[in-house]
Parts: structure tokens; C-alpha cells; sequence
């Protein structure tokens, strides 16, 4: 079995993909788009599996893994930013698809199979003013098998109904499971993590670890809608070390099911409500970037636009090591931080000077 590597350059001028240059006819693909399209094929009766290695800024189309491949257990796709390419933490830092243009039920990035390995990328809708469209999605997911780690998604504009990463196919049948592990899901007006299949065969699964979904506005007409959301029926989500909401329009949606059946588990979740799953989940929390008393989930920057979400290193941030680990607890943080006692969402302290920062705080000092 051979893992096949295609380029994904925005620079480039488009070619075969088989280098990462920007010239010539095997230069880097000029899009996502044009690499999933270009490469389809049968990966199990090949033997093979592929991994498209995305460079540059802004790859401004859709794009979609079609029922045109197929894949299995050990013949896989990964879809990740290069390492010179990988987003820092916050909004337009990395390889991101933003279409320039999108209407209603154009999602950014589609997958409709499974076995699919998404890791580093920025996920974003068109988000200029007058743009962005009633029932986008940043991702749009259906197959089993569909891994999210280590993104940033996000939506820039408060006017339109946009969501994260959605299950809705009409009429499908058979199981969609989704792995999410440290991803910021930001600023969406409708759903951030969502099953809308309302009322078809298919069971829906969201396994979340160590995720903030948070969401920047709300459209009108649309103030039920939740951050884990489910408006279908069959929907599991299973949630651990996972952090909800910050400017919300009401105070009770967080984990949410709208219709049909959910069930909510896991635990250690924080939420800005009361609505987290788990014996051990922490309601109520003040997600801030100051210091102070009460549970405090204390990050760098919540302005609107710039936000960064990660943790501030400081004695009165209940978020650090007050996670737990199971078997799906990733070993990394988004950013490549080792993780040790597990902080709460994507990001970890550092552990050395988390504990310098503790015991200077017990000595009184700081």
C-alpha cells in the first residue's frame, strides 16, 4: 500500500500536483477544489491512500470529496495545511478556504464520504457585507468516519444564517460519525456543531474533544438554535473537556436539541449556561480575557474580529488542568503543545509555567 502525496500551492499556477511548485506542468494545484476533482479514483481497489498538502493564504472556492472516491479503513484521505501554512490560532493567519462567492446551500467544504482526515485548516463562508447566504455551511459532513482536528472555523458577519459543520442529507441512510478535536467553531449565526436531518434514516453521531463552539450573533428567527445542536433524529453527541458560548443571545441553548433525539454525554464540559453534559460539567462560567472571582475561563482577546481564544496563563483560570483525559484525549493541543493534566478547550498551558504561575499566585505574588 503506497500513501500518494498531492500539492495544493494558492501561489500556484496550477499543474499535476505532484510538487509543491508554483510553475509547470507538475506544479502544485492552484485549489482544493481542483486536486479532489482531479484525483478521484477508487483508493481501495488502488491500495492506496492520499494526503493533499495545502500551502499558501487564500484558496477562495468550494470544495467537495465526492461519492466519486472510495476509501475504507486503511485507504484514507487527509486534507492538511502545510506546516508553513497552518493558521496560529486565530482567523486569516493560515491556508484557509473562504469562497469569493457562495448562495444558499454552497458549502465551503463538503464531504460526502467517509474515512477523511481534515487537519490544520481554516474553514470559513464568504463574509463580506451582503454576502454569506441563509443556510451556508462551513463544513458539511456525511460518511462514516470524518475527522476535524486541530481547525479554526469561523464566519465574519452577523447578517446572514451560516453554520459550522452540519449533518443534512436528505433521504441517507446508514451511519455519519464525526471526530472533532481541538477546533474552534466561531461566530456562526445558526448552529456551530449540528445534526439538521430532521426526521430521516440516518444516525448521526459528533464525538468532540477538548472544542469551543461559540457564536457571534444571532439571525432573526432563529433564536432556538444551539452551539451542539440537533434537529434530527438518531443524533449522539459525545462531549469531553469542550467549552460553550460567549455572546449568545439567549442563555440557555448551548447543547440543544431541537427536534427529533439527541443524547448529550461525556463530561467536564464548561458552558456559559446550564446546559453541559456530564456530572462533572462546570455551568455559569465567565468566559473573559480579566482576571477576578467566580469560574473564569480567562483567553487572550474577545474582540469581535481579532478573537483568540487562547488560554492566558494565570492563577485565576479555573480552565487550566481542569480537564480529564480518555481514550480519545489528543496528546497535542492545537497549536502542537504538549498536553499534560488537560486545560479545558483546543489550547493547553504549558505545563512548567502554569505551575510557576500557581505557585507564585499561592506565595502571593503577582
Amino acid at each position: 500500500m503506497a500513501t500518494v502525496t498531492r500539492y495544493v500551492n494558492t501561489a500556484s499556477s496550477g499543474g499535476d500536483g505532484t510538487t509543491n511548485g508554483t510553475s509547470g506542468s507538475t506544479a502544485a494545484y492552484a485549489t482544493l477544489s481542483a486536486g479532489l476533482t482531479a484525483e478521484a479514483v477508487d483508493l481501495v481497489a488502488a491500495g492506496d491512500s492520499i494526503v493533499f498538502e495545502c500551502d499558501g493564504t487564500v484558496d477562495a472556492t468550494r470544495a467537495t470529496v465526492s461519492t466519486s472516491w472510495t476509501t475504507g479503513a486503511s485507504n484514507t484521505i487527509t486534507i492538511r495545511a502545510a506546516t508553513s501554512a497552518k493558521h496560529t490560532g486565530q482567523a486569516a493567519t493560515g491556508y484557509r478556504l473562504v469562497p469569493t462567492t457562495q448562495s444558499s446551500g454552497d458549502h465551503t467544504l463538503t464531504i460526502n464520504v467517509g474515512n477523511v482526515y481534515v487537519d490544520g485548516l481554516e474553514i470559513s463562508v464568504k463574509s463580506s457585507t451582503g454576502y454569506g447566504q441563509y443556510g451556508t455551511y462551513a463544513v458539511s459532513v456525511n460518511g462514516d468516519g470524518i475527522y476535524i482536528d486541530n481547525c479554526y472555523i469561523w464566519y465574519g458577519n452577523t447578517s446572514y444564517l451560516t453554520h459550522g459543520i452540519v449533518h443534512k442529507a436528505s433521504g441517507s441512510t446508514g451511519t455519519t460519525k464525526v471526530y472533532i478535536t481541538n477546533t474552534v467553531v466561531t461566530g456562526f449565526t445558526g448552529e456551530g456543531i449540528s445534526n439538521r436531518e430532521e426526521g430521516w434514516g440516518t444516525t448521526v453521531e459528533f464525538y468532540c474533544d477538548n472544542c469551543i463552539v461559540d457564536r457571534g450573533g444571532d439571525d432573526s428567527g432563529e433564536g432556538d438554535t444551539g452551539l451542539y445542536y440537533s434537529n434530527g433524529y438518531n443524533t449522539v453527541f459525545q462531549c469531553y473537556n469542550c467549552m460553550g458560548g460567549v455572546l449568545l443571545p439567549a442563555a440557555t441553548d448551548n447543547w440543544r436539541v431541537g427536534g427529533g433525539t439527541a443524547t448529550f454525554s461525556g463530561d467536564y464540559n464548561w458552558s456559559v449556561d446550564t446546559t453541559g453534559p456530564g456530572a462533572s460539567a462546570v455551568d455559569s462560567v465567565t468566559f473573559t480575557t480579566s482576571t477576578g472571582t467566580g469560574t473564569r475561563y480567562i483567553v487572550e482577546d474577545l474582540t469581535s474580529g481579532a478573537e483568540d481564544y487562547m488560554l492566558t496563563d494565570h492563577a485565576d483560570n479555573d480552565a487550566i488542568d481542569a480537564g480529564t483525559s480518555v481514550g480519545s484525549s489528543p496528546s497535542d493541543d492545537m497549536l502542537g503543545t504538549t498536553r499534560s493534566s488537560l486545560d479545558i478547550g483546543p489550547f493547553e498551558v504549558a505545563a512548567a509555567a502554569s505551575s510557576a504561575v500557581k505557585m507564585l499566585s499561592t506565595l502571593g505574588v503577582g
